[in-house]
C-alpha cells in the first residue's frame, strides 16, 4: 500500500459543502482485512513458509484489487504455474465460502455506525466502492444491517475508479465536493483518478505520502468533518 511516490493532495471539503462520501469496505468500515488475508493464504496450504509470506505480503500490499486479479498474479508471477479459468473460479468460490461468515461478524472500524447515522441524518448520499465481488459485497452489507445507509454499493469485476466515475455521473456529483475514504493504495489512486479528495484509514504504520490526510478510525473522521480536529 505504499503510495510514497504519489504526491497529489486535495483538501477535505467542509461538511456543509460535501455532496457525497464514498467508502471502501475492508478496514474502512469493517475490520475485515486480516480475515481476508488469512483466507487468501489458506488457499496455498502446501507451499513453503517463505513463499506463503511472500504471498501474504503481496495480498496486503494490493488491497482493493479483485481477488481474481491477485490470484492470477500469484500463479503467473510467483508460482509460475498455469491457472485455468475453471481453477480460478473454484479458488474464488473457496475464498468466499471460507471468509464471508467471518466478514459479516467482524467488528466495525471504530465509529463507523455512529458516523453513518450522523451522515444519513444530514441526507448526505453515501456509497461503498470495494474490490470485493459486487454480489458478495451486497450480501455482506445486508447481513450486517448496513444497506439502509447507502445510495449505492459497487464492487468487482468493474475497477474501482470506473465504479466511482459511473456513480459520480449517475448522481450528478462534483468529485471535488465528494470524499473517498479507504485504507489502501488502490483507494487513493481511484480517488485521484477522479480528482476526488481522499482520507486514509490507517492502523499501524502510515503507508501514505506526506500530506495525505489520514485517520486512525471513523471517530477521528467524524471529528474532522465536524471541525473538531484538523486533518492528520
Amino acid at each position: 500500500m505504499d503510495v510514497s511516490g504519489v504526491v497529489a493532495v486535495r483538501a477535505v471539503p467542509a461538511l456543509e459543502n460535501l455532496q457525497a462520501i464514498f467508502f471502501d469496505f475492508d478496514d474502512a468500515l469493517a475490520q475485515s482485512l486480516d480475515i481476508k488475508a488469512e483466507t487468501f493464504l489458506s488457499l496455498f496450504p502446501e507451499r513453503s513458509d517463505a513463499l506463503r509470506q511472500q504471498i501474504l505480503a503481496f495480498f496486503v500490499h494490493n488491497t482493493g484489487r479483485s481477488r481474481s486479479t491477485k490470484l492470477r498474479h500469484v500463479y503467473s508471477e510467483m508460482l509460475q504455474e498455469p491457472l485455468s479459468e475453471e481453477a480460478l473460479a473454484a479458488l474464488c468460490q473457496q475464498f468466499a465460502e471460507r471468509s464471508m461468515g467471518a466478514v459479516i461478524d467482524s467488528p466495525e472500524v471504530a465509529g463507523a455506525d455512529a458516523l453513518l447515522r450522523l451522515l444519513q441524518a444530514r441526507s448526505l448520499p453515501l456509497f461503498v466502492v470495494s474490490g470485493t465481488p459486487e454480489t458478495e459485497l451486497v450480501q455482506v452489507i445486508k447481513a450486517r444491517g448496513m444497506a439502509g445507509y447507502f445510495a449505492g454499493v459497487r464492487g468487482t469485476p468493474v475497477d474501482k475508479e470506473i465504479n466511482i466515475a459511473e456513480l459520480l455521473d449517475t448522481h450528478r456529483l462534483d468529485a471535488s465536493r465528494c470524499l473517498m475514504v479507504g485504507d489502501g493504495r488502490v483507494d487513493y489512486i481511484a480517488a485521484e483518478h477522479n480528482r476526488m479528495p481522499f482520507v486514509g484509514v490507517v492502523k499501524g504504520a502510515n503507508p501514505f505520502a506526506e500530506g495525505i490526510p489520514v485517520v486512525a478510525d471513523l471517530t477521528e473522521l467524524q471529528q474532522i468533518l465536524w471541525g473538531n480536529l484538523p486533518p492528520g
